[in-house]
């Protein structure tokens, strides 16, 4: 729900219902969440690991596309289906109880990563190494074989979140594992919030994708187009943000449509450098998934 939510609105730089991809299309991504909710199943019945469940990903949407719509997704959202089924009493909450969820949620998800060993750390390794996404910006990672990278892992017996720490400094994405998924949780409140004051989850979409550029660096694009291209987007996206937004505001579908009109220099800023903005598009589905979990629905 939350990848489809996310992936059918159109966003500067990603694919959409009216954007593609040399590589990848609309149509790649409803099937790449399709297969991810399944796998997703699997791992929160605790059939098979958060890890296990992103190697078998790569390895099946290589069957249906060249591309690679949703492994940064799908590194974040594996270990959240894991730690929705650790939060016992699944009964539905009222909005009193929202943030009493998230905790639980919160709580549940650090149990998850803490219990992750090394051998998580490998199967998450091979699958970004099969999958061989551009943007890397580890250089070591991107030119080391997976054989070294996985016999440093059992050497050192690093568990994942050790793993994940390794990259963190150069990479958004392992940056908001090793921070507990602090991102997604801010941007999930941010959600629940407006959702409560009558917005639809669908129309918070845009606003969030461009609140989350205005916030962070996307790493993604900093490691397939340039550190330079990359921080004068989110600097772009920082302006428009902080020049619409206002806490105190009333924000209906009217009020949605001029963050459109004022984020028409991001669209065009991307589609002259080619920019795809991928790790800010995973925050925003993390961020509905962990919205829609604790009562946004």
């Amino acid at each position: 729900m939350a990848l489809l939510l996310e992936c059918s609105v159109d966003k500067p730089g990603n694919v959409g219902p009216d954007q593609k991809h040399r590589d990848t299309d609309y149509q790649d991504y409803l099937l790449s969440s399709l297969l991810l909710g399944r796998l997703g199943e699997q791992v929160a019945s605790g059939e098979i690991s958060p890890g296990t469940g992103v190697l078998r990903y790569v390895r099946e949407i290589k069957h249906w596309t060249v591309g690679n719509p949703h492994l940064g997704a799908s590194i974040l959202l594996m270990p959240l289906a894991r730690a929705v089924s650790h939060m016992g009493n699944g009964a539905e909450m009222d909005d009193a109880d929202i943030p009493v969820c998230m905790e639980r949620l919160h709580g549940s998800l650090m149990a998850v990563l803490e219990d992750m060993d090394s051998g998580e750390a490998e199967r998450f390794c091979r699958a970004i190494k099969e999958m061989n996404p551009g943007g890397l910006r580890d250089p070591y990672f991107a030119s080391a074989s997976v054989e070294k990278l996985v016999a440093e892992i059992r050497e050192g017996d690093m568990s994942y979140l050790e793993w994940m720490k390794r990259g963190a400094e150069l990479d958004l994405l392992a940056r908001e594992v090793v921070s507990g998924y602090r991102v997604s949780f801010d941007g999930a409140k941010w959600l629940v919030r407006w959702n409560r004051a009558g917005m639809r989850l669908r129309d918070l979409v845009f606003p969030l994708y461009v609140r989350l550029l205005s916030l962070n660096v996307d790493t993604f694009v900093a490691g397939k187009s340039g550190v330079e291209n990359a921080r004068a987007l989110h600097e772009k996206a920082r302006r428009i943000w902080e020049t619409w937004y206002r806490e105190d505001m009333e924000m209906d579908t009217r009020r949605l449509d001029t963050l459109r009109d004022h984020s028409r220099e991001l669209w065009f800023f991307c589609a002259e450098r080619d920019l795809n903005p991928g790790t800010t598009s995973d925050l925003v589905a993390s961020s509905l998934f962990i919205a829609v979990v604790c009562g946004a629905w």
